[in-house]
């Protein structure tokens, strides 16, 4: 039988960069859990010094280097030696008893590789419904009715999951070669190919500030725009061959230059950025280039 109280049973891993006006929020929740793992990505504002106020007792691992999302999950989830873990964006909380629910909704399902919350956002709004990158139009539409009981899904949203370890360690973890982006929609394809279920069990909540990880800034939104772009034709050639992955990049690549010139030509300065910011993303894919060469990484961390 399992233990009755599951925050034993799972360490907590969450991923920061510049996310000092969020973490204690997020940190103050995961407090029970039997390793607290922050893996900071090069922040340049006190986060490391939010996360020793909120949780000293947690595991902070420092990055030289902004390593991405995936890379820095891979980090901590080498050092887990729990049943679980729970994977949390730093301007996402836990609610009280979501952790409960969320085991015990794995403990009913034991081919469930991910178990996700009831996602709310600060207006309210519930985060659910949104198709993987790769389905096709007839796979069913975003926006789908948050489930009244536990819903087997194709795509659970990375901003809190719980994973199980023993699937990751058959299929491996998140996918090194992508810095931003898609880096969940992979996981989940990789999982259900290889036979585990998503389950969304709305009964656990947590809310999400979404984009609230990091502050805005012109040069992050280029540097998202970008990943976004290079992800998504990446994922198009990882998952359905190179092909089909260079065709839909230069449709793509087409089709942002065509919407930069003509919004530079109407002076809306923001849509010309961040369409140019896209372009310039997927003609990297199509020239070959890793993702992780526009950032710096070196492959060295600081421990």
């Amino acid at each position: 039988m399992p233990d009755c109280d599951p925050w034993p049973r799972l360490s907590a891993v969450v991923v920061a960069h510049d996310s000092a006006a969020v973490i204690a929020d997020c940190l103050s929740a995961l407090t029970r859990a039997a390793r607290v793992i922050i893996v900071d990505n090069a922040s340049l504002d006190e986060t490391a010094d939010a996360v020793a106020r909120t949780l000293p007792t947690a595991s902070l691992i420092r990055n030289r280097a902004n390593v991405g999302f995936g890379r820095a999950c891979n980090q901590a989830l080498a050092q887990i030696a729990t049943e679980f873990v729970l994977i949390v964006n730093p301007d996402a909380v836990i609610e009280p008893g979501a952790v409960e629910e969320l085991v015990a909704a794995a403990d009913r399902y034991p081919r469930a590789a991910m178990i996700g919350p009831r996602i709310t956002t600060p207006a309210g709004t519930v985060e659910f419904g949104r198709r993987p990158v790769l389905a096709d139009r007839h796979e069913g539409p975003d926006g789908l009715p948050p489930p009244d009981g536990d819903c087997c899904i194709d795509y659970v949203a990375g901003a809190v999951m719980l994973l199980r370890m023993s699937a990751i360690a058959e299929t491996g973890g998140f996918d090194p070669a992508i810095f931003l982006y898609c880096e969940d929609d992979d996981l989940c394809l990789r999982l259900r190919r290889a036979g585990w279920s998503l389950i969304v069990a709305p009964s656990a909540s947590a809310r999400h500030i979404s984009g609230g990880s990091s502050p805005a800034s012109p040069a992050l939104d280029r540097l998202r725009f970008w990943h976004l772009a290079w992800s998504r034709a990446y994922m198009e050639g990882k998952h359905r061959g190179a092909a089909a992955g260079r065709r839909f990049g230069l449709i793509r690549l087409a089709l942002y230059g065509l919407k930069a010139v003509l919004y530079a030509m109407t002076f809306q300065t923001a849509k010309r950025r961040r369409d140019g910011a896209r372009f310039a993303g997927t003609l990297a894919y199509l020239r070959g280039e890793p993702a992780l060469a526009t950032t710096g990484f070196d492959d060295r961390v600081a421990r």
